[in-house]
């Protein structure tokens, strides 16, 4: 393959295993273990296969997003992909006699995946990761990284709310409303996130059930009024990040924020984790 395909490719598996993810949790959240252990199998093939795509000559161009560091410690990273490969072929082969089915998928599967799960912790992310690129390529600060950032489609969608708006999307399509006649309602399992869907299902009225939506990756439940509450933030971001009303300065801050909670963030969930802005050391 030529070094374009070698990064499509690898961009496309990455997206790819993210969504079989969170189908994987859907699945074995409805205890449907069939299913899911086909996908699990699916996403331990793709992690293997990415073990090989990040050759040399792939470290620039064609739009990659990948970070310096994984060359600087390449071993470290192989083995990262190899052991989630092995992650998800474990999974697969315990999930269905598991008593606690969200835990070891957290074990297993989530803790593999940078990906966060509220809308705070994936909108600092993706934010944190954009400046972190644009300042490895172009080897220059955390505020001129900002400024290029700026000129990125990828502002341009998070400055319009969309990082927002694809998660209240997200929440909406589950719905409890959706689950009130499902199968799982009187099913006996010990994991004890299906056993609080369960509880929700028995004892919430029909139109409860409609105003109730539930984050598979958290656990968490949403009213609609907590809905609400997100695209009221979504709004004032819009507002926050207008280039054309706002000072630039003020804008930077708001970014630079961003990415101040996503490395707290890191400090508490991933301590070992490089944090290639290191913006907390220089603020301390």
């Amino acid at each position: 393959m030529t070094a374009e395909e070698i990064i499509k490719n690898r961009q496309a598996l990455f997206s790819k295993n993210y969504r079989t993810a969170k189908k994987v949790k859907s699945l074995a959240s409805n205890l449907d273990f069939e299913d899911a252990v086909l996908l699990m199998n699916e996403m331990s093939e793709n992690y293997r296969v990415l073990s090989e795509l990040f050759p040399d000559n792939t470290k620039e161009g064609f739009d990659t997003e990948a970070l310096p560091i994984i060359w600087e410690e390449k071993d470290k990273f192989t083995k990262l992909m190899l052991k989630a490969s092995d992650d998800m072929t474990q999974l697969a082969s315990i999930i269905e006699d598991a008593d606690d089915v969200g835990g070891v998928l957290t074990k297993l599967m989530w803790s593999n995946c940078k990906a966060c799960h509220n809308s705070e912790e994936y909108i600092s992310q993706e934010v944190y990761v954009q400046i972190a690129i644009i300042k490895g390529k172009e080897k220059i600060s955390t505020e001129s990284a900002i400024d290029r950032y700026f000129n990125t489609n990828h502002f341009r969608d998070f400055s319009e709310g969309k990082p927002y708006f694809h998660f209240i999307d997200g929440l909406r399509d589950k719905c409890l409303g959706k689950l009130k006649n499902s199968p799982m309602r009187d099913k006996e399992t010990e994991d004890e996130t299906i056993k609080l869907l369960q509880k929700k299902l028995k004892n919430l009225t029909d139109d409860e059930l409609e105003d109730t939506y539930w984050e598979i990756e958290t656990g968490e439940f949403f009213s609609g009024e907590q809905i609400k509450e997100l695209e009221k933030n979504c709004s004032e971001l819009i507002k926050e990040l207008n280039l054309l009303n706002k000072n630039k300065k003020e804008v930077q801050k708001t970014i630079m924020s961003f990415c101040e909670n996503y490395e707290k963030l890191c400090q508490k969930k991933y301590p070992e984790a490089p944090l290639p802005l290191e913006i907390l050391k220089s603020v301390n």
